[in-house]
């Protein structure tokens, strides 16, 4: 399962727009314990296998994934 965060709800709402059905996609708050610019996180647990570098050519703030009950960042954008 991958958490991903954003910096505006612009790129949340396109990037959770191409994701669906590729697996269950969920737009929440984001933790508190993670920051982000525009407080909206999206929750992707792919179907199968699905290339992180997909991804990673989206428009994002960071990219995690979740060890236990926390979550470690994976990639983050500049």
């Amino acid at each position: 399962m991958y958490l991903i965060t954003f910096h505006s709800n612009f790129d949340a709402n396109r990037l959770q727009s191409k994701l669906k059905g590729l697996g269950e996609v969920k737009r929440k708050p984001v933790p508190r314990y993670l920051s982000a610019s525009c407080g909206t996180c999206i929750i992707f647990t792919p179907d199968g296998e699905y290339p992180l570098e997909k991804l990673m050519e989206e428009d994002y703030e960071g990219i995690y994934i979740e060890e236990g009950d926390s979550y470690r960042l994976l990639k983050e954008k500049e």
